[in-house]
């Protein structure tokens, strides 16, 4: 089991208290708590870890005479986190809360005010740094409560002044700050239509009669349809699947005024199949597994039906009498989160369209090879471009079924390898369009690391052509060995290395293969264009 290291700097007690388990996502969690109350000394040191928690609350900037103290302190702070960052580790620092001190009002507005400078500081210095992460202590004492959240007793006595709820909401977020980097975020949203994207029955009341506006009920229906909208634009692709006429529905989206338009879902399904087929169906025709999936419905019978027959689909029901629930039923998801975009995410709808052309080409075509060529597709291989470091890590941790080793890495692992071994990214665009960053091959010591194509891609004959075409033209005299380590997921590639004339080395009981490639062949490739940039 790979170890993860934490080192956690504070200038309130921070030992046994900020803990988020000793396990997560497969990965053991190390603790290390260096002494509390010495940060500016701390941040000298040379240390060695994975993530550095900084867990400051206002006291470390406040405990001066003056505001040009304080400044000064701040700028200290951010030199010496931004020199740490430079070295390639994870950092998460937070921003502090704010509790009037003064018995005059328009003193507490200055002090607020300077307060927020403090914390936009500590903002744009994660803006500016992909390796620096916040946690928004300010945002969760504004739910929770100050009253709630501080104990000033406990702070004079143990110098550790939240209370338990307020602690197990930072760990949890903690927590989600760290997974973010491994976990894989949830790439389709399913999303009923009546009584869900609008209040009513679209049969029985008609267009006229369906509320989705500015009044109360037709609000909820609208807000919640905006909070799709954003989605989507985060990267999350959203379909329709409602028990309705086809042409009522797209009639509906060109004659109401809602956030949602017809051209945001890359697949409608309106019939009066069960649910749980049109999620299979979609499955199929997105290439992705249902594990991806999040279904969303008012109705418990469909909601049941879903569980029953596609239980790797999480189901939520949006339920109308259910204010709170409804409005924040998609903020409350985990698993929609994740800290930053990239230029594929933003086009991921558009992508994903583009696919469906290309699967309705290939079922028109009665010759696989003459589609191929048809597609006229094109590969720029990329060898150590720190440029695009965020969509490599991205791909790697969120790729299931192409992937060989299904190894996680952070964006500071990546950097190493670019620094220290091989890592290779590849674009692919074809007669449909741009496709992106749809591939990444890490190769250390002559042996393939990591090899990760997009599901949006693989199939093509791209997946050997591009191994083959990087060994050849960058390995021509070395033994290249390769492992394949077996999921849940990726039984997909099981024999891809047989393919691509690897011997076999051995095999243990747990399907683990290890296998070696003596003789670097050409690959004879009559389908794609290469153009490899060192």
């Amino acid at each position: 089991m790979k170890k993860i290291k934490i080192t956690i700097i504070s200038n309130i007690t921070s030992e046994n208290i900020f803990n988020f388990g000793s396990e997560i996502l497969n990965y053991k969690i190390e603790y290390e708590n260096l002494p509390s109350g010495q940060v500016i000394k701390n941040l000298y040191l040379n240390i060695r870890t994975d993530y550095l928690i900084v867990h400051l609350t206002p006291e470390f900037f406040y405990d001066f005479d003056n505001k040009k103290e304080i400044t000064q302190n701040l700028n200290l702070f951010c030199k010496l986190i931004k020199e740490i960052s430079n070295q390639n580790k994870n950092i998460i620092i937070n921003t502090i809360y704010y509790s009037e001190n003064s018995y005059l009002l328009k003193e507490n507005l200055e002090n607020y005010i300077f307060h927020q400078k403090i914390n936009k500081k500590l903002i744009r210095l994660s803006d500016k740094n992909k390796n620096i992460y916040v946690l928004n202590l300010e945002h969760i004492l504004s739910k929770l409560g100050i009253e709630k959240s501080i104990s000033f007793q406990n702070y004079f006595l143990f110098r550790m002044p939240y209370k338990k709820k307020l602690i197990d909401e930072i760990n949890l977020n903690y927590q989600k700050l760290v997974v973010n980097n491994f976990k894989s975020r949830k790439k389709v949203i399913a999303v009923d239509a009546d009584n869900t994207l609008w209040g009513g029955i679209l049969g029985d009341e008609g267009i006229e009669g369906i509320k989705c506006d500015n009044d109360y009920p037709g609000i909820i229906f609208k807000k919640f349809q905006q909070k799709l909208v954003n989605l989507r634009k985060s990267g999350i692709i959203i379909i329709l699947v409602t028990k309705n006429e086809r042409e009522i529905i797209k009639k509906v989206f060109l004659e109401k005024n809602m956030p949602l338009k017809l051209d945001h879902f890359v697949e409608i399904y309106a019939n009066w199949e069960p649910k749980s087929l049109n999620l299979k169906k979609s499955s199929q025709n997105l290439n992705l597994d249902l594990n991806d999936f999040i279904f969303i419905d008012d109705n418990k019978f469909e909601i049941e039906e879903v569980k029953s027959n596609v239980s790797s689909v999480d189901t939520y029901q949006f339920n109308i009498n259910d204010l709170n629930q409804s409005l924040f039923l998609l903020d409350n998801l985990n698993e929609l989160k994740q800290w930053d975009v990239t230029k594929e995410d933003k086009k991921k709808t558009l992508l994903y369209k583009q696919e469906k052309k290309r699967k309705n080409l290939l079922d028109s075509s009665a010759d696989y090879y003459k589609y191929l060529k048809s597609l006229k597709m094109s590969v720029n291989i990329y060898k150590n471009k720190k440029n695009n470091v965020d969509r490599i890590t991205q791909l790697i941790n969120k790729t299931n079924q192409f992937n060989l080793t299904t190894k996680r890495y952070s964006t500071n692992d990546i950097l190493k390898f670019i620094r220290d071994d091989y890592v290779f990214h590849f674009n692919l665009t074809d007669k449909f369009g741009e496709m992106g960053t749809i591939g990444v091959l890490i190769i250390k010591n002559n042996i393939i690391d990591t090899y990760v194509i997009s599901c949006r891609a693989f199939g093509r004959t791209i997946e050997k052509t591009i191994l083959l075409s990087v060994i050849f033209n960058y390995f021509k005299s070395d033994t290249i060995k390769a492992h394949y380590l077996p999921t849940k997921k990726n039984k997909l590639v099981e024999n891809f290395y047989d393919d691509c004339f690897f011997d076999l080395i051995n095999k243990n009981q747990k399907g683990h293969k290890n296998y070696i490639l003596k003789k670097v062949k050409k690959h004879n490739n009559k389908y794609i264009s290469l153009k490899l940039y060192d």
